[in-house]
């Protein structure tokens, strides 16, 4: 879960909820692959950190604006 920029980005193991903080009825919902290590957020996007796809930003309608790939780079959680 992140709060910041007016709005509210949750997760689920298989979705992500956004929502706009003065509107709380209808979040912009989508689908996700993996779950979710790390959430950013700015004015205008969002990124999220997950195993599968690696690094993905969104706007805050749920639309994906990019998903870079970096040359060896994998995706690897630790749990303490």
């Amino acid at each position: 879960m992140s709060v910041g920029h007016g709005n509210l980005v949750t997760t689920t193991a298989s979705q992500v909820h956004i929502y706009n903080i003065p509107n709380w009825n209808t979040p912009h919902i989508f689908e996700l692959r993996d779950s979710v290590a790390f959430i950013v957020q700015s004015q205008k996007y969002f990124c999220l950190v997950e195993s599968a796809n690696g690094i993905m930003v969104h706007s805050y309608e749920g639309k994906l604006i990019s998903n870079p790939k970096i040359a060896g780079a994998k995706c690897i959680f630790f749990l303490i």
